[in-house]
């Protein structure tokens, strides 16, 4: 096992988010707690690795979804965490039913035939499902389908939606400055949504977009009477790329 060899780096560390150790619905929950947080830091361990190997040109690690991927196997969880059978069996459905992985399960169980697992950044994960700690909501998730295990969160978010009334509803034109703006967004949404797309966050963008538009709405299509969901779109887009930076030079 390659960590235990002569000339192995010892510097070498995992990465982990502080804020993962303080929501109840991990540290809560008996089969997710330290064992589920450390299969995750060691997943994103791997994430980083394809996202290496992707960058020198070899573009096996990307799926048929265009997601990054890695693998990690009982038998990795074992030589790299000391973690169980057991404990693997149990922490990596958690993680997949949180949200925070996803993959699908082998329809052969073989050496050699491991699941292609993709791993949520936990910027993202707390943007969607917020952050519950002793049953206070310190951040309120910005979906209506956040990760809700009843038996631990006793207390409902209150998700509010604002509807807009446009400019048909109260017969005016828009503005020469209001179809300028509507432009520049447009063209800011088409660069943003290259970007989102190549850090593996095409479903993220997808959502945002239908909690500001609605269901199956595109942004491309959006008219100018949505200028106000437009903004919130871009802001959010625009706060995710920074936070998405950021972890990327650490």
């Amino acid at each position: 096992m390659h960590m235990l060899r002569e000339d192995f780096n010892h510097e070498k560390f995992y990465k982990s988010y502080q804020s993962m150790y303080l929501d109840d619905r991990i540290m809560k929950n008996k089969t997710a707690e330290y064992a589920a947080i450390a299969l995750y830091d060691a997943l994103l361990n791997k994430i980083g690795l394809s996202d290496n190997s992707i960058s020198k040109g070899d573009v096996r690690w990307i799926n048929k979804n265009e997601k990054v991927f890695c693998t990690f196997t009982e038998e990795d969880a074992k030589n790299e965490l000391s973690m169980s059978p057991r404990q693997y069996k149990s922490r990596k459905p958690f993680l997949k039913e949180a949200g925070l992985i996803d993959y699908e399960e082998q329809d052969v169980k073989a050496i050699g035939n491991a699941s292609r697992i993709t791993v949520t950044p936990w910027h993202v994960w707390i943007r969607k499902n917020g952050l519950i700690n002793k049953g206070e909501w310190i951040i309120l998730p910005s979906s209506p389908n956040y990760y809700n295990p009843v038996e631990i969160v006793k207390v409902l978010p209150s998700i509010t939606t604002v509807e807009y009334v446009g400019h048909e509803s109260i017969n005016t034109e828009p503005t020469k400055e209001e179809i300028a703006e509507h432009e520049e967004l447009l063209k800011k949404g088409n660069s943003h949504g290259l970007e989102f797309n190549k850090a593996g966050l095409y479903e993220d963008l997808i959502e945002i977009v239908e909690n500001h538009l609605g269901e199956s709405k595109k942004f491309k299509l959006a008219p100018i009477e949505k200028l106000p969901q437009m903004r919130k779109i871009i802001a959010e887009m625009d706060s995710v790329l920074a936070l998405v930076i950021t972890n990327n030079k650490l």
